[in-house]
């Protein structure tokens, strides 16, 4: 919500137009309803509840993309012709897209895994014995996917971090203006 408040000041103030008020307006839901499955992805453990662990993981995964490009697409706008911050814009884009991309090739391969005719009580029932599930590879597919969602993850960290400059330089530029 801060990153929020502080792009519709720097909208407002540049006079951009209000396509942009829209675009800002538009990524706080996708935002909020990843973080809210933030907190609800802790109550249904992945090897207890898979399919409502997926669904809440989805969300986050999903939801974070959607806010990291339509931030990015803001942040861009307003601060492009600042020639000191365009090596963070070009970070913050960086990121978002890998998180993208990370987020399509994640359910590329889940998708190979898990189909209508996948059996959940089969896949929680492996979990029973831990130390098995972990170093034996019944489904190689989830390994590719485990790896696209680490990358899909630090691409929305990325973006999340490539604020922190931002709130700096938004400072220093207030401090200028006074």
């Amino acid at each position: 919500m801060e990153v929020h408040s502080m792009n519709m000041k720097r909208i407002s103030s540049g006079q951009h137009h209000s396509f942009w008020h829209g675009v800002n307006h538009l990524a706080v839901f996708p935002g909020l309803i990843g973080a809210f499955s933030c907190i609800r992805i802790g109550s249904a453990p992945w090897d207890t509840d898979g399919p409502m662990h997926g669904h809440y993981a989805f969300d986050i995964f999903t939801f974070g993309v959607y806010w990291c490009l339509l931030i990015s697409a803001v942040t861009i706008r307003i601060w492009w012709n600042h020639d000191r911050f365009r090596t963070v814009l070009g970070l913050r884009l960086f990121s978002a897209i890998t998180a993208f991309v990370g987020l399509y090739q994640m359910i590329s391969a889940q998708s190979t895994v898990w189909t209508s005719t996948f059996d959940w009580e089969a896949y929680n029932a492996l979990t029973t014995d831990m130390m098995s599930f972990c170093t034996s590879s019944p489904y190689p597919e989830l390994n590719v996917s485990a790896v696209w969602e680490y990358i899909l993850v630090l691409g929305i960290l990325g973006t999340i971090l490539s604020f922190w400059p931002e709130v700096h330089f938004f400072d220093s530029i207030e401090s200028e203006e006074e």
